[in-house]
């Protein structure tokens, strides 16, 4: 196994919400934490699949979307 891949942390938040509609709730997440300002960080196919949308929409609505980035190559090198 390449040296590189023998150790992982992950200190992500772990909550994690699926479910037809979740993306309606992630304004009330945000406030919920303390969170003033989000950024959404994606790839252009997610963007152009409308997924991003979904999220940054209540997001906006809320005055709580920052800046959105949809240039992140869909799958980036280690």
């Amino acid at each position: 196994m390449p040296e590189i891949c023998r150790e992982f942390e992950n200190h992500l938040p772990r909550r994690v919400m699926t479910g037809r509609g979740s993306s309606s709730h992630v304004a009330a997440i945000c406030r919920a934490n303390g969170w003033r300002r989000v950024v959404l960080v994606s790839d252009a196919g997610v963007a152009a699949a409308g997924l991003l949308a979904r999220v940054a929409g209540p997001l906006q609505e809320a005055g709580l979307l920052g800046e959105t980035c949809a240039e992140v190559p869909a799958e980036p090198p280690i």
